[in-house]
């Protein structure tokens, strides 16, 4: 069958918007409790342990302790001011290594905007999971190796230090790089992000964890994504090594 010239022009264009559509994530939000922890598990399976925890001289304790349910603040969901809920896991230990969870590509690097809050930060997406897109982030960091945007990564390459920039004793003033305060309050904040919701790492990280995963609901398994991507911005001079 000879095709009209209309229609050589238009099916190229319908089988490269199909085959862009096929790609796109889905919405976790669109699933229940129970189908959202399947998935959890299902996209868990699929990654076959390619991924690591991002700070891997973290001690049994650091882990146990950010990974916990119901017992400290470092912990996903745990309650923060003005009813909002920890959207991540925070890990304790000035100086020490971050590495990548798992392999992918740099999507964001760079400052928070407002300065304060999340300081140094850097996202990378993981491609599709199962039907999902997967994102890694790592907030208030230090010592950036020079990396940009589109750079190809590697599961536990070491990219940064735990560190406290963007962390504030109150709303006028950031902690000194280096300082004995800085030092004591320095953490990664490390979070997951599954389609349009970042979800718990205890399903990550099991072997950690200390509650019992198929028991976690809603804000303990799963909360509204932040877009901090529209939130960041180049670095100006050496912010990006913060204490180092």
């Amino acid at each position: 069958m000879k095709l009209t010239r209309r229609e050589f022009l238009i099916i190229p264009l319908v089988l490269l918007l199909e085959k862009r559509l096929s790609a796109e994530s889905n919405n976790f939000s669109d699933l229940n409790d129970n189908e959202k922890k399947e998935i959890l598990f299902e996209i868990v399976k699929e990654m076959d342990e390619k991924y690591v925890f991002p700070v891997p001289m973290a001690s049994d304790l650091e882990k146990k302790q950010a990974l916990s349910v119901n017992k400290t603040l470092f912990e996903f969901g745990a309650g923060r001011p003005y009813n909002q809920r920890h959207k991540g896991i925070d890990v304790y230990g000035f100086g020490k290594d971050i590495v990548y969870f798992a392999d992918g590509e740099v999507e964001e690097v760079g400052r928070n905007i407002n300065n304060f809050d999340h300081g140094n930060i850097v996202v990378v997406n993981h491609g599709i999971i199962k039907g999902y897109n997967l994102w890694s982030y790592y907030l208030h960091i230090g010592g950036i190796n020079g990396i940009k945007r589109g750079d190809s990564v590697k599961m536990g390459e070491s990219f940064a230090k735990v560190d406290c920039t963007g962390i504030s004793p109150d709303s006028r003033r950031l902690y000194n790089p280096g300082s004995k305060n800085c030092k004591r309050v320095a953490h990664l904040h490390f979070q997951i992000r599954v389609g349009d919701r970042h979800v718990n790492p205890n399903y990550f990280f099991p072997e950690y964890s200390e509650s019992s995963l198929p028991n976690l609901k809603r804000w303990r398994l799963a909360l509204k994504a932040s877009s901090l991507e529209d939130d960041i911005a180049g670095f100006k001079g050496k912010q990006s090594r913060g204490s180092f």
